[in-house]
């Protein structure tokens, strides 16, 4: 089974629900265990303060003091199946380069498979890339995701959003819709 652990965006506020994020994603890891980060959604000059600024996050999170290894996506596609496939726990980060992530993980063969029995966690542009369909602001209207599990997405929800949320409800087929608030998630087990 693999448990997605899908956020609203906006990681890096100071918040008791972003707190909780990292602790969900975590608290099932034995110890050690290898995170990969994958930070395809963001500019790459912006990777090394993303790396640290998750760090800190996960550390403070990590109250039973779990060995966590690190390490960052690689661009090539052979060796991010490596990474993958070695990897207890996978956190795709947003940012407004939703297209990009999704085109690259698109490249990664049988990614469901190599998901299977881990733990990974999507924020933003991550969780648009895990849903089917999401909508996007900065992308300017619905798209199709990953579609690691069967639902339309959208992050950022606030109740001024409820008409593109309706509007990605009648969006195609009929799947379930999550309207993420920033700094909240929802944990799905596929």
């Amino acid at each position: 089974m693999t448990k997605y652990i899908l956020h609203g965006g906006a990681t890096s506020a100071d918040s008791v629900h972003n707190d909780n994020f990292f602790k969900e994603m975590i608290k099932d890891l034995d110890s050690p265990a290898n995170v990969l980060l994958i930070y395809f959604a963001t500019v790459e000059d912006r990777w090394d303060s993303l790396l640290e600024d998750d760090k800190s996050k996960f550390a403070k999170a990590n109250q039973e003091n779990k060995d966590l290894v690190f390490s960052v996506a690689a661009k090539e596609t052979d060796k991010l199946i490596e990474q993958i496939s070695e990897a207890d726990l996978v956190y795709m980060r947003g940012d407004k380069h939703t297209g990009v992530l999704v085109e690259k993980m698109l490249k990664v063969r049988n990614l469901t498979e190599l998901f299977d029995g881990k733990i990974v966690g999507g924020s933003s542009a991550g969780a648009y890339a895990i849903s089917k369909y999401f909508h996007s602001d900065s992308m300017g209207g619905i798209f199709e995701g990953l579609g690691l599990l069967p639902i339309k997405c959208t992050a950022h929800y606030s109740k001024e959003k409820d008409p593109q949320v309706e509007n990605l409800k009648n969006f195609k087929e009929e799947l379930k819709v999550c309207a993420i608030p920033e700094t909240e998630f929802i944990v799905i087990e596929k």
